[in-house]
């Protein structure tokens, strides 16, 4: 997951080009883009306006961040958008980033730039999110929700990459000494994991995670089929997770203290597990990692049709990581058929309605972000209005469901991204964006360095 290594910053003054003055006097167009003072009403027209169902040409009004219906006395402000293309701001509900001071203003740019406004971090640094808590969640910075501490076992996935980092500055040990090390360390216990290796161990772990308030939980299941040959081989760090007879009761305990748990899953018997412990999201689809897997542990990875049906009934959102997916993959005959098991799993979901969302689960990859809905849109053969619900409707509201956003009509929050040109015709017109308003703040975002 690269770092982002060029620190910008975001300015909310400015006078973009698509601005034009109006001969009305009661509500002149200025060259400033409106503040967000709470009395005055912004008026925005001569725009297509998405609706959900399509693109309504027609205008909007804003006051105090939000939109409202057309006052009767007129607007203070009158903005011409030139018949561009308005869209919702997106979603982004696997991320790792921003998780502390480090390289925030490039972070949150990289967000901004791509149109993401609405950001869920499942695993972080519990400090590093104290740090940044008063430049998010904010009309001129990125909506973060935080997991904060990940639980997993003792030596499990992530405690080795996290370790790995604070030892030797790299996220993977580079021989077996540096893995076996990583692996007995529990130097950032606490602030970027938690483990759970046996039900007796749970009320502490409960301690622990009370003393954060954040909204979610994430629990770590990987190849939970061998976890107990995982566990006890000295070289094998890193690629476990719980065990199975903690799940239910650590999902329990969460749901008691108000947070909603979502699983890390790379197997289909990892996500039966899942579902029978009662989580609420699903971090991953089976077979997202998998790399150069040999024919005979294919089946592994595919979901049963009965589980798919399950997860689609159930109603609960699933992260796909497509992007991510495909951005490791090598070219090779065996990843091709871990890919189409992937994609199979995906289309199988998507048959029996499963609430799909998107999900880079980077450290600010650019290209992965914008790459992960085209791609899983794409598997789902949906076209352009598609794209944008799954990017701009439903993955936010997945990662703020109280909040009143991914509709640009009266009552609902004044975000909204301005588009060049009309994306039914094309999907890179999702990210030609003119002009980005948060909560009624118009945002300038310098361009990618």
């Amino acid at each position: 997951m690269a770092r982002i290594g060029v620190a910008l910053a975001v300015a909310v003054l400015g006078a973009p080009p698509a601005l034009t003055r109006s001969a009305n006097a009661q509500a002149r167009a200025t060259t400033a883009m409106p503040t967000a003072d709470t009395t005055r009403v912004a008026e925005y027209r001569d725009a297509w306006w998405f609706t959900g169902a399509g693109f309504a040409q027609g205008t909007r009004f804003v006051r105090a961040g939000r939109f409202v219906a057309a006052p009767s006395a007129g607007a203070d402000t009158v903005v011409s958008l030139a018949g561009r293309f308005v869209v919702p701001p997106y979603g982004d509900a696997h991320t790792h980033s921003p998780d502390s001071r480090f390289n925030f203003e490039a972070i949150r740019d990289v967000y901004l730039r791509a149109g993401v406004f609405y950001v869920q971090t499942l695993g972080n640094s519990r400090a590093g999110a104290r740090e940044i808590r008063a430049d998010i969640n904010t009309p001129t910075s990125i909506d973060v929700v935080f997991a904060n501490t990940p639980v997993t076992a003792f030596g499990g996935h992530p405690q080795l990459l996290y370790e790995s980092l604070g030892l030797f500055r790299m996220p993977f040990p580079a021989d077996a000494a540096q893995r076996l090390t990583a692996a007995r360390s529990r130097a950032r216990e606490g602030d970027v994991y938690l483990t759970l290796d046996s039900l007796p161990q749970l009320p502490a772990v409960v301690r622990r995670l009370r003393r954060d308030t954040v909204p979610i939980l994430k629990m770590m299941l990987l190849d939970t089929e061998h976890r107990r040959t995982l566990a006890d081989d000295s070289t094998a760090g890193g690629q476990y997770g719980l065990a199975p007879a903690v799940l239910r009761p650590l999902v329990d305990s969460a749901h008691a203290m108000g947070r909603k748990v979502w699983a890390h899953v790379e197997t289909a018997h990892d996500a039966q597990l899942a579902m029978d412990a009662g989580i609420d999201g699903l971090a991953h689809i089976p077979g997202y990692g998998v790399a150069d897997a040999p024919d005979s542990t294919l089946d592994r990875y595919r979901l049963p049709e009965p589980l798919a049906r399950r997860i689609g009934r159930s109603g609960i959102p699933v992260v796909t990581t497509i992007g991510l997916a495909r951005g490791a993959a090598r070219d090779t005959a065996a990843q091709r058929r871990v890919r189409t098991v992937f994609e199979e799993n995906i289309r199988l979901l998507q048959r029996h309605e499963a609430r799909l969302v998107t999900g880079s689960d980077t450290y600010s990859d650019a290209d992965i972000i914008a790459r992960d809905a085209t791609a899983l849109t794409e598997v789902m053969g949906g076209d352009a209005l598609a794209l944008i619900r799954l990017r701009a409707v439903t993955t936010p509201r997945v990662i703020f469901p109280t909040r009143r956003i991914g509709a640009l009509q009266p009552g609902y929050e004044a975000s909204f991204l301005v588009l060049d040109c009309d994306p039914r015709t094309k999907q890179q017109c999702l990210l030609a964006i003119r002009e980005r308003v948060k909560q009624g703040v118009h945002l300038r975002v310098p361009p990618a360095p």
